[in-house]
């Protein structure tokens, strides 16, 4: 391509070149007509809003702005103009103009026209990491054109540079590196079921053979991807661990837990209630409470009752043995829980004046201080109706040696002085 001066011999001309260099000039030029010098005139003033943030937080004019700004538009005739005007002796020291990263910015946003132009400009470096940079913004079409034209790109490419949290085009990608030959390992499968990109998931399964990890269905379930567990278990033989259903129940997803629960036999801990609880899941705390027996710690109830989550504390209540009723009542008091207080003292037996939790033991099939009621009994002491109970009562001084460090924790500050204590 020719050279396209810019020097016109008229002064005028040249200062209004000269904004360029000079951010206050810039923002207020009134504009160059004709020729090159008025389309980057045009496009500096345009584009100086945008960029203006980004360099003023350095401190300083970002090294080569307009010709990045340029193949980032896609605006082959302002860059060409650019590089044009850098070949000036006057501009040759203009940092603005200098051409670091503009292959890179043609790259990223899969400007391939400008790419191909750029492959032949003079004094333009050429960046390494061009290929993983098209990788990882699902430019296919710079993919082929790299790895045709620059082969060497294909060294330090790979599956290890796919976005996997993008939504789109991630499927095109992997099958172009399959069938480029490029390596892959498990961890493909496992960050697809992860990022919920089921499409690729079922690709790895047909054309490839390293297969997963049980961390595919963990983290599948854990991201509420129904359809990936249910591919993985049909198709894959890895399995999962208990986080597949302990980290489902945590983040809210039945529908999961309902499958794992129903398909799998590796169960779930105690934290799968816990964590349910403590997010304020109160179906998912129901459906473990009728279906699975791993229960819940002997604290859930209390930090339910301290969070305030009504929904909650009474799913803990029909569904789990599990924490004093009178203990947890005590803490919705005591941080000001009122319906929260109310709802406990619904489900306590009337026969019960005092309890603790030393009173409860992990055996219990049901709560020493909760009405003597069937499900639906339960149900209708939570609305009010009361009942009476044949149950023998609790200890009136029952001892909290042991269980006093933890349930501390649970009360104001303001109220930790006046914690009730075992009887000297």
């Amino acid at each position: 391509m020719a050279s396209l001066s810019l020097d016109t011999g008229d002064p005028s001309a040249n200062a209004a070149l000269y904004v360029l260099t000079n951010e206050a000039l810039l923002r207020h030029a009134t504009g160059f007509v004709g020729g090159v010098s008025g389309v980057v005139l045009a496009f500096a003033r345009r584009i100086e809003p945008q960029v203006a943030p980004k360099y003023a937080h350095a401190g300083r004019p970002w090294r080569g702005v307009l010709p990045f700004m340029a193949a980032k538009e896609d605006d082959l005739r302002v860059l060409q103009a650019l590089l044009a005007l850098r070949r000036e002796p006057r501009y040759a020291v203009n940092v603005r103009l200098q051409p670091q990263r503009v292959v890179l910015a043609a790259a990223r946003y899969g400007r391939l026209g400008v790419l191909r132009w750029l492959r032949g400009a003079e004094g333009v470096p050429w960046d390494p990491g061009l290929l993983r940079e098209a990788i990882w913004h699902r430019h296919v079409d710079v993919m082929d054109w790299l790895l045709a034209e620059c082969p060497h790109e294909r060294a330090g490419a790979g599956v290890q540079h796919i976005d996997w949290q993008a939504r789109e085009r991630t499927r095109e990608v992997v099958a172009w590196l399959h069938a480029h030959g490029f390596a892959f390992s498990p961890r493909e499968m496992d960050r697809a079921a992860a990022s919920g990109h089921a499409d690729v998931v079922a690709f790895l399964h047909a054309h490839r053979h390293e297969g997963c990890t049980v961390h595919a269905m963990d983290a599948a379930a854990e991201h509420g991807f129904l359809d990936i567990v249910q591919f993985l278990h049909r198709h894959r033989s890895e399995g999962c661990t208990t986080r597949a259903m302990d980290s489902a129940a945590a983040r809210g997803h039945v529908d999961v837990v309902a499958f794992l629960h129903a398909h799998r036999r590796e169960g779930c801990t105690v934290r799968a209630m816990d964590q349910a609880a403590a997010n304020s899941h109160a179906d998912v705390v129901a459906f473990l409470g009728q279906h699975r027996r791993e229960g819940c710690s002997a604290t859930t109830l209390l930090q339910a009752a301290k969070s305030g989550s009504a929904r909650t504390v009474q799913a803990l209540c029909e569904f789990s043995a599990r924490g004093c009723l009178l203990e947890a009542k005590r803490v919705a008091l005591a941080w000001q829980r009122a319906d929260v207080a109310a709802l406990l003292d619904a489900f306590a037996s009337e026969s019960v004046r005092a309890c603790s939790p030393a009173q409860h033991s992990p055996s219990d099939s049901r709560r020493r201080c909760q009405r003597l009621c069937s499900h639906a009994g339960v149900g209708s002491a939570a609305n009010g109706t009361r009942r009476n109970s044949s149950w023998a009562l609790c200890s009136v001084y029952g001892s909290l040696w042991g269980h006093e460090c933890s349930l501390l924790q649970l009360w104001p500050p303001s109220m930790r002085l006046a914690y009730p204590r075992h009887p000297t």
